[in-house]
C-alpha cells in the first residue's frame, strides 16, 4: 500500500492506495500495514487539500466494500452534486428504506470521504451532524463547495428533497 499525506489547518488527511484509493483518512495517520510514500498518492492527497481549501472536487477510482445496504448508500450519496446537500432521511428514501439512523451509521464507516461525499448529508432539521473530521470541517468543506448557512443550519435552497 502507498500513502500520501497533507495537513490543512492542523488536520491530517491521508490517501491510502494501490492502483485504486483504498481509504482517505481524516485526522488519524494510517496504521496497520506497511505504507510506502508514493508520488501518485501524494498528488491525490494534494487534491484532497484543494477540495478542503477551495472546493475543487476530483474523482479517482476507489475500492469500496461493505454490506449491500452500505454499498447502496455509498452509490446514492455519490449522486449528490457539489453545492447541494440532502438529509439522512433523503438518502434512506432514495434507496427504498426507512432506516435513517442506519444511513448515518453506514456513512460513519465510509472509507473514502470526499469521493463518497458524506459531508453532503445533513440532519432533517438542516443542522450539520457527524463527520469524521468534525462538524466544523464539514461546514468549511460545504462552504467551499458553495453551500450557504443561516446560523448553524444549511439554507433550505441548497437541500435536495429528491435526487
Amino acid at each position: 500500500m502507498n500513502v500520501g499525506t497533507v495537513t490543512v489547518d492542523g488536520t491530517t488527511f491521508s490517501v491510502v492506495m494501490n492502483e485504486k484509493i483504498h481509504k482517505i483518512l481524516i485526522g488519524t495517520p494510517p496504521t496497520g500495514h506497511p505504507l510506502d510514500p508514493s508520488q501518485k498518492a501524494q498528488v491525490l492527497a494534494e487534491k484532497v487539500r484543494a477540495w478542503v481549501e477551495q472546493g475543487e472536487v476530483f474523482s479517482y477510482p476507489f475500492e469500496i466494500s461493505g454490506t449491500p445496504f452500505q454499498r447502496a448508500i455509498y452509490e446514492a450519496v455519490q449522486k449528490i452534486p457539489k453545492g447541494r446537500v440532502t438529509t439522512y432521511k433523503g438518502v434512506a428514501e432514495k434507496i427504498g428504506s426507512r432506516a435513517f439512523r442506519a444511513v448515518g451509521q453506514a456513512l460513519h464507516s465510509n472509507p473514502v470521504p470526499f469521493l463518497v461525499p458524506c459531508h453532503r448529508v445533513i440532519g432533517s432539521d438542516r443542522s450539520l451532524t457527524g463527520f469524521g473530521g468534525g462538524v466544523d470541517l464539514k461546514r468549511t468543506i460545504l462552504e467551499k463547495e458553495g453551500v450557504e448557512f443561516e446560523g448553524k443550519k444549511v439554507k433550505k435552497i441548497y437541500i435536495l428533497e429528491k435526487f
